[in-house]
């Protein structure tokens, strides 16, 4: 029989918080259990939560931080909790934060083999300005090396992702391409659930029409949603009962909705604040809509694009590094825009909903992309591949 192998998965956050990287880890979670794993998450407290959890293979430390910069969390008891847990092996979601620098340490200290997975780096505030490029360059010339000298391997979504990783200092053979996915299974589940009842409801209640725009993402100035308002009014000139739906919830949701009445888009933006993932409400909102959109400016392999391409939907997004995975059989799957660029942003909205047969060729493809390509189940399989090769080193 074999050994039961012991994984530490270490994440700021993780669900019912409605991240990309907190969805990508819950996917990973279900099926490495299906392999000989025993897991343990740590992770930050959800107030309405427990903050233990113990299931068949399965147990989830949920700590109460003592403060957050920047999104990123400082829980005290991480140090200690790490330095007394039974583990193999440490698996840390993301390598920009506090709970990925204390693993580092933890990590040198026992000696136990450290695994990071990159989100994304962080582009945005990299070319912010002067001073965040230096907090970006500072980070990766000191708390940086010391977390790539200490960890065994770092994982990565594309090819671009490990060109960028290569760029700030990571070896090569350090680096492993493992695409992230969706959990087909239960995406299945909910998508017959939504029946067209469920949809005409959702219909009626958002007095929605033709054409429905779509937007899923946290509101931080990151993800461009002020971008996509900006570019409304002009779109709204060419297809005036236009609605535009806005899922998810941050700091600049204020700002956001000021923007929209401040463009006169009162009767045409309609903000859903979070919705839990996976949720029939959510699945219901990927079914209705015409077309996504994510005018971001940093990314790494967007879960609601996914959604997005699984369920159908023509997709806008940024033509940088973290979009060119979109394709299908070598042949791009997404409109590339500018972010910044406001007349480039309604003009390939109108060009899109101008185009049906472009709309059906993309939404045949998408699904197929998908299906074929981006499973979850793979991404655990080829993970706890990584586990035992780490381990016989």
């Amino acid at each position: 029989m074999k050994k039961l192998l012991k994984v530490t998965i270490i994440c700021p956050y993780y669900i019912p918080f409605a991240g990309g990287q907190e969805i990508h880890t819950a996917f990973l979670v279900k099926y490495l259990k299906k392999h000989n794993v025993k897991i343990t998450i740590i992770t930050t407290n959800n107030p309405h939560l427990k903050s233990y959890e113990k299931f068949d293979n399965l147990e989830i430390f949920r700590l109460k931080p003592l403060f957050e910069f920047y999104t990123n969390p400082f829980p005290l008891k991480l140090f200690p909790l790490l330095m007394k847990i039974d583990s193999d092996i440490f698996h840390v979601q993301g390598y920009w934060s506090i709970f990925a620098n204390i693993a580092a340490l933890v990590s040198k200290i026992r000696k136990i083999p450290l695994i990071y997975t990159s989100h994304g780096f962080q582009s945005s505030l990299y070319t912010k300005n002067i001073f965040s490029r230096f907090i970006v360059l500072s980070y990766i010339k000191t708390i940086g090396i010391f977390m790539f000298n200490q960890m065994k391997m770092m994982t990565c979504n594309h090819l671009e992702d490990k060109r960028i990783l290569e760029k700030i200092g990571i070896e090569e053979n350090k680096i492993k391409i493992l695409p992230s996915g969706l959990d087909l299974e239960i995406y299945k589940k909910i998508d017959n659930e939504v029946t067209t009842e469920v949809i005409d409801l959702i219909r009626i209640k958002y007095n929605l029409k033709w054409p429905v725009i779509l937007y899923v993402g946290r509101l931080i100035e990151r993800k461009g949603c002020h971008f996509l308002l900006q570019a409304l009014p002009a779109v709204l000139k060419k297809f005036p009962e236009m609605k535009c739906i806005i899922i998810g919830d941050g700091p600049e949701e204020k700002q956001f909705k000021m923007l929209a009445s401040n463009l006169n888009l009162k009767n045409n933006t309609i903000f859903t604040g979070y919705i839990k993932p996976l949720s029939r409400e959510l699945i219901a909102f990927f079914k209705i809509a015409d077309l996504q959109i994510l005018p971001s400016l940093a990314e790494s392999m967007p879960v609601s694009v996914m959604e997005g391409l699984y369920f159908g939907n023509p997709i806008i997004i940024s033509d940088m590094y973290f979009a060119k995975w979109i394709k299908y059989k070598n042949e791009k799957l997404y409109i590339p825009i500018i972010p910044r660029n406001i007349k480039d942003i309604s003009e390939k909205i109108i060009y899109i909903l101008g185009n049906r047969k472009l709309q059906m060729d993309l939404t045949r493809k998408g699904k197929s992309l998908i299906r074929e390509k981006y499973n979850c189940v793979k991404l655990a399989k080829l993970t706890y591949y990584i586990y035992l090769k780490i381990l016989k080193k």
